[in-house]
């Protein structure tokens, strides 16, 4: 911030962008869509000797390093401290990470089904009045991304695919 170092030594950053997934593979949760384009989270990650910082904004994470021995792991969105643009190109995460990201929608989806009936109604009332506002929107293309892969189980209360 201050220019007096170069860049941030083994403290790098990792930029991921994200999109909605073409697959419709049965071990994902059926709002992973919602969750990779839509949603604000933070968490402090460890694993092995790995530890980072984890920032998901809307359609971006941002994986800040504080001990990873394999950083070769991650290719394709370190950040260059002095300069650089985000556009479309291949990244090679560990394996784990996938998990990770399924596990967090898995997290936003049991949250969600603790809602309250009362307030469920609230939310589909407002949904509803604001449909016409709602086509079109980023929103709108997350959701419809989930239910072109999981249907109507992409908004089911009854648990997981498997648990149903």
């Amino acid at each position: 911030m201050l220019e007096e170092t170069a860049h941030p030594g083994k403290y790098r950053q990792f930029l991921l962008p994200l999109d909605r997934i073409e697959s419709n593979r049965v071990d994902l949760p059926p709002n992973i869509n919602r969750y990779l384009m839509r949603a604000i989270d933070v968490d402090l990650c460890h694993g092995g000797q790995a530890l980072f910082t984890y920032s998901k904004l809307g359609r971006f994470v941002i994986i800040g390093f504080i001990n990873e021995p394999n950083q070769t792991n991650w290719v394709g969105g370190r950040v260059n401290a002095n300069e650089g643009t985000v556009e479309p190109r291949n990244y090679t995460l560990p394996a784990p990470f996938g998990t990770y990201l399924m596990d967090k929608a898995a997290r936003v989806r049991e949250a969600i089904q603790g809602i309250s009936p009362r307030q469920t109604a609230k939310i589909e009332q407002a949904f509803r009045a604001n449909a016409d506002r709602i086509v079109g929107t980023d929103f709108f293309e997350a959701m419809q991304a989930d239910v072109e892969m999981f249907g109507s189980g992409a908004f089911s209360t009854q648990g997981p695919p498997g648990e149903r």
